[in-house]
């Protein structure tokens, strides 16, 4: 009876390897899923805040603030990405490709949702957004996000 090392040899005696790359193999997957996992940096600030709450107390002032961060953070939590306030009016976004696309699908709803919040009376607040993405590394998109929204 032969080994099993004496087997594995007499049956691979022969064995020519292949080299090269098996095309329709699945690497378009892996193109699609770099391609979906690239960075993307949004910075989004709220429109004249001081103006549009000028006449409200400091306990108004927070709960618009309150109702329009409430808007913000359920747009940012459908992605797998992350936000960070930056300050009273400011949020930083980073995300991918695959989250941008989402929000580009649902219009960025956002936009219309605090637009719909009343303040004071017939004021309405709006949001601005800057979008960096396609640069070389993070820092490029977050300046470009930041020029964008200039």
């Amino acid at each position: 009876m032969k080994s099993a090392v004496d087997f594995i040899n007499e049956k691979t005696n022969n064995f020519k390897p292949v080299t090269g790359i098996i095309l329709g193999s699945g690497l378009g997957d892996f193109a699609d899923e770099f391609d979906a996992s690239r960075p993307v940096v949004m910075i989004m600030s709220i429109d004249s805040f001081d103006e549009l709450t000028v006449n409200l107390a400091e306990s108004e002032r927070a709960s618009v603030r309150g109702q329009i961060e409430r808007e913000i953070e359920a747009f940012a939590s459908k992605t797998d990405g992350f936000m960070k306030k930056l300050n009273n009016h400011t949020y930083l976004f980073v995300l991918n490709e695959r989250g941008f696309a989402l929000m580009k699908a649902e219009k960025f709803d956002v936009l219309d949702k605090v637009r719909n919040l009343k303040v004071h009376g017939d004021k309405n607040a709006t949001l601005s957004i800057g979008v960096g993405r396609g640069d070389k590394n993070l820092k490029d998109c977050e300046l470009s996000a930041r020029q964008a929204l200039e």
